[in-house]
């Protein structure tokens, strides 16, 4: 509802934003999913051109695709932030300073830097409007976001790989800077939590006044349900304190029926609809389901070979072009060609001894 969302603004922190560069889509989802969980109300993502191979081809889809991909794979975590895209780091940088972020941290795993956990004035960074950038795990934050930084955070590693995922880094950096600026602000302090205008222009940002609220739990989407099926659910459960008189069968099958219509109710459907074309519209719901997952898929490695050749072959608005089409077929061709040069043949010449036509055949 809008009274939980207006409660949970209530809680967020003020002056601490996400800033992820050239990430893929998982960490960006799971750092996504952490930050919205912890209170944080902004997230910058940069996507350079020149990486679109790094990030599996996430960097190359338009704002809007890219928009939809987080918001599945983040449980809808990313409907709940307030989400900005950039194409640089520099552009990224500008929009924060005009934002009032005056300390840029970048998370580095190197020597040199300010261990994460320090105390004191070495801490000092953390009491400020902090922007945190974290980097990809391929290639780490880039040389123009680590000259752009004010500040330079590592987490202390005492283990033998060496070797912390940028998702689990982000989780670790966001709770010791959430738990330092409450020690020094007093928890539940006022003035760590947003302005009233803030919350306002957020509410109204994330939750338009005509759009309406989607559950993503299931116990609420049930009880959302019993309330507006209440003599359904008073019958059943008149009907599951008679079941000990003897009727078992009879309300395994009137609840079968309830189930068809909890269904039905739930997924829009009509609630007349028989358990055979219940079945028949699931079936074709999860043929259509994978086929888009596999164009997806596919989508994300022609991003990749595009970058690598140069050649356009997915346009802007996600449509897979002809030339995509051609450059698979002529993959295919090459890749049966290089079958039969490299076994077929030398397995015929094995076969008999050398002697054949010139592919390397038997003589009929």
């Amino acid at each position: 509802t809008r009274e939980r969302l207006r409660d949970a603004l209530k809680k967020r922190h003020a002056g601490v934003a996400v800033v992820v560069e050239n990430g893929r889509k998982g960490n960006v989802a799971s750092i996504a999913r952490t930050a919205e969980c912890l209170g944080i109300s902004s997230l910058h993502l940069v996507y350079t051109p020149d990486q679109v191979v790094s990030t599996r081809g996430f960097g190359g889809m338009v704002e809007e695709v890219r928009s939809r991909w987080l918001s599945k794979l983040s449980k809808s975590a990313t409907d709940w932030l307030e989400v900005r895209q950039h194409r640089s780091i520099a552009a990224c940088a500008q929009a924060l300073r005009e934002d009032g972020y005056d300390a840029l941290v970048a998370t580095v795993p190197a020597d040199g830097a300010v261990p994460l956990y320090s105390d004191g004035d070495d801490a000092a960074w953390a009491h400020r409007n902090v922007a945190l950038l974290f980097g990809s795990e391929a290639a780490g934050l880039s040389d123009e976001a680590l000259s752009l930084a004010d500040v330079k955070v590592t987490v202390p590693q005492t283990g033998m790989t060496q070797s912390l995922n940028v998702a689990a880094c982000a989780a670790i950096v966001l709770a010791e800077v959430l738990r330092k600026r409450a020690g020094r602000e007093g928890d539940g302090d006022e003035s760590a939590g947003l302005s009233e205008g803030e919350q306002r222009r957020l509410e109204a940002k994330l939750m338009p006044s005509e759009a309406a609220l989607r559950m993503h739990n299931k116990a609420t989407a049930k009880a959302a349900l019993r309330r507006r099926q209440p003599a359904m659910h008073a019958a059943r459960a008149g009907r599951v304190q008679c079941c000990s008189s003897g009727g078992a069968e009879e309300e395994r099958a009137q609840r079968r029926q309830d189930d068809a219509s909890r269904r039905a109710e739930m997924e829009g459907t009509p609630s007349s609809i028989s358990d055979e074309d219940m079945r028949t519209l699931r079936e074709y719901i999860g043929v259509v389901t994978e086929k888009e997952e596999k164009l997806a898929e596919m989508r994300e490695m022609l991003r990749v070979w595009q970058a690598s050749i140069g050649v356009q072959l997915v346009s802007p608005d996600d449509k897979i072009l002809p030339a995509a089409w051609a450059f698979v077929a002529l993959n295919a061709l090459l890749a049966v060609y290089l079958a039969k040069s490299l076994l077929l043949d030398p397995f015929a010449r094995m076969l008999t001894g050398g002697s054949g036509n010139s592919n390397g055949w038997p003589m009929v």
